[in-house]
């Protein structure tokens, strides 16, 4: 899946579960004609894996999991767990 498709369906899923939603940033800036593109998706898994590591038992992953199922996320939630557990 290409940055393009990704984005496509994250807004679908936003939509289908009527979550009103705002584009900014460098993607925002790409939709006005400014094309800004970081590629620092590494630095955000990385964001997830210590929120998982700090979090501990205290996060509900069955919970979490559902809306990562729902939102078709799976790649994403999987290599941030991978990076949680392998830092531990």
């Amino acid at each position: 899946m290409n940055q393009e498709e990704f984005f496509v369906a994250v807004l679908k899923a936003l939509e289908n579960c009527r979550i009103p939603y705002m584009i900014g940033g460098s993607v925002g800036a790409m939709v006005y004609g400014e094309p800004r593109l970081t590629n620092d998706i590494e630095k955000h898994l990385r964001d997830i894996a210590g929120m998982i590591q700090i979090s501990g038992e205290r996060l509900d992953r069955s919970y979490i999991e559902q809306w990562v199922h729902s939102l078709g996320l799976g790649d994403g939630w999987s290599a941030a767990t991978r990076l949680a557990e392998a830092d531990e």
